[in-house]
């Protein structure tokens, strides 16, 4: 009896020991508070890219290490570039990103108001004029010294992206007013969200964000969207961020992450900003409440967690909807919509018609059209009518302001220059020479050269005497419409040159802009085997090819008219030829009149 007894008592108090170990032993971090995700980022300014910054970085990783919170890194090339310079420093953030953490990075183009990266798609010249208009008046004597003493071009957005992915291969970005002209096609995510980045003066507001109109209007909840602004002719995914670098809006953010527990939708979610110069208190007060609400940093994830878990929600990584020729080769000659004009209307009375259509192109955009070649070519003999015009540098472009200025964003434009409405001709003509596209002096030359450089100048978007309220910036130019009139009066030679000086005018203002050579009217007599199509070809377009020998082509135009639209192919089929026969292989061909 004894020998049964003592085993149950035995496993008795085994089992109430077990028990009571459960039942008493806490866990080891209380359960979180919330239920919902907080994306907190932290961007580096190229001013502060020194031993001390990284200091400060380091120990503020350490405080939200023990905090079990971690943070997304928006270095800029300068923080790049000293990290990787630096195998201590690069064994620190590379430890980071194996316990996953990220690197969004960010771009201080030309355009802002503070420090310039050294990185953009204008050009060195371009965008050092530029900079030397900020900070011709900036009131800080930091951004003056910066100007003064470090800022320089240090190469174009191929360039930023090897130095960045050098370090991090990163999906997401945030960038300034810069994302219209810098942003590179292979990066889907923003974080740029909806935020005003400039005060009329110029100089910048770290202004919160605001809520998307269909969410909520409170500043730092957001989620991935598809933007509604084009990124350098792209859609990409984007969110807001709200700004916590005064005490404030930290508070204000606090409400906000507690509001988003009650009423935020599903596919929202936190995110907040500081910078590495920001004051420490208010980055370990922010730290310090996450950790209070989440104390194991379930919820803590970084804004590439967020974007991925966007994309499998998506069923896959969102498709590019990159609006570039290749994938939207739909465009109308010419979209805008105007009234109705008679033969008999004034030129003033015409203009004044045209420019009260309030919405010029909408009815070409809800035909989903991509591409606009404008109704007028920008002619010299308009800008510049009078030689005392030329002279004197006076320009009038109240036309073109209306066919070109005020095309909307989202629709690529090919702008045409052209320094002889007709071609060729015996007219009295003081510009050029008697049937031949030969300038009558160099001065006149000079003049031209100058009209082709104010031109692409004033549609560039630069910020450089652009058109006032320009909406969307030219990068393709056509040197004149069709070249070659008929009857026929071929002067390949005189146009080649007028090609070459064009080509090198457009490039100077706008590196960045592709040219097209002026288009080959006959294009449909290759179907119908017309003569004159091919002493067009043989007198005048090839050789300008041979003469220009595969320089200062970007593309090659043919206008194609008629019901024969087989005879498409033939055309293209032997200037594809010819074009690669001649050392442009790599020109591509556009029909722009069909």
């Amino acid at each position: 009896m004894n020998k049964i007894i003592i085993p149950i008592i035995v496993i008795l108090i085994i089992a109430a020991g077990i028990g009571a170990f459960f039942i008493l032993q806490k866990p080891a971090f209380p359960e979180p508070e919330i239920s919902r995700y907080n994306v907190f980022m932290m961007h580096f300014e190229p001013r502060s890219a020194d031993d001390e910054f990284f200091q400060r970085f380091k120990e503020r990783v350490y405080f939200a290490k023990e905090h079990n919170q971690k943070f997304s890194l928006g270095f800029t090339p300068q923080w790049t570039e000293m990290i990787l310079n630096d195998p201590e420093k690069l064994n620190f953030v590379q430890g980071l990103f194996d316990e996953g953490w990220d690197m969004a990075p960010q771009h201080h183009g030309p355009h802002h108001g503070w420090d310039w990266d050294g990185y953009c798609n204008y050009g060195a010249e371009r965008c050092m004029k530029l900079r030397e208009k900020y900070y011709r008046g900036h009131p800080s004597p930091v951004m003056k010294w910066w100007y003064a003493e470090k800022e320089q071009y240090n190469g174009d957005m191929n360039d930023y992206m090897k130095l960045m992915n050098r370090l991090y291969p990163f999906k997401v970005m945030e960038m300034g007013p810069d994302k219209f002209f810098d942003w590179p096609p292979e990066i889907q995510f923003s974080t740029t969200g909806k935020a005003d980045f400039f005060l009329p003066s110029g100089f910048p507001v770290f202004d919160e964000p605001v809520g998307f109109p269909d969410v909520t209007a409170i500043p730092g909840l957001t989620h991935f969207e598809k933007s509604t602004d084009y990124y350098n002719r792209k859609l990409v995914y984007e969110c807001s961020m709200r700004a916590i670098i005064t005490r404030d809006a930290l508070e204000e953010a606090k409400k906000d992450y507690e509001t988003l527990q009650k009423i935020g939708k599903e596919n929202e979610f936190m995110a907040t900003v500081i910078h590495i110069e920001d004051d420490e208190a208010i980055f370990k007060d922010w730290i310090k409440y996450l950790y209070g609400k989440d104390p194991r940093g379930v919820y803590s994830k970084t804004i590439t967690e967020m974007a991925n878990q966007f994309s499998i929600s998506q069923n896959g990584e969102p498709k590019s909807t990159n609006l570039k020729y290749q994938d939207s080769p739909f465009g109308m000659h010419s979209a805008y919509s105007r009234p109705y004009i008679t033969d008999d209307m004034k030129p003033e009375e015409i203009y004044k018609l045209i420019a009260e259509v309030k919405e010029p192109y909408k009815h070409g955009q809800n035909m989903g059209i991509r591409w606009v070649r404008p109704n007028s070519d920008i002619y010299w003999s308009v800008v510049q009518p009078t030689l005392e015009q030329k002279k004197n540098g006076i320009f009038d472009w109240t036309v073109y302001d209306m066919f070109h200025g005020r095309a909307p964003s989202g629709v690529n434009i090919l702008g045409t220059i052209d320094a002889r409405p007709w071609g060729p001709s015996g007219s009295n003509d003081p510009t050029f020479k008697p049937y031949t596209w030969d300038f009558a002096d160099e001065e006149m030359e000079r003049y031209y050269i100058k009209f082709v450089q104010e031109t692409v100048e004033r549609y560039d978007g630069d910020g450089i005497k652009d058109m006032p309220g320009l909406k969307n910036p030219i990068k393709y130019w056509q040197v004149s419409n069709e070249p070659a009139p008929r009857p026929l009066v071929a002067d390949p030679q005189g146009f080649s040159h007028l090609v070459e000086i064009t080509y090198k005018a457009i490039k100077e203002k706008n590196p960045e802009a592709k040219i097209a050579l002026g288009g080959m009217a006959g294009g449909h007599g290759f179907a119908s085997k017309d003569p004159l199509t091919f002493r067009e070809v043989h007198e005048f377009y090839l050789p300008i090819l041979k003469n220009l020998s595969g320089k200062y082509i970007d593309i090659f135009d043919i206008h194609y008219y008629g019901v024969e639209w087989k005879g498409m192919k033939d055309a293209y089929d032997y200037f594809r030829r010819a074009l690669d026969e001649t050392g442009y292989q790599n020109t591509e061909i556009w029909f722009t009149e069909t």
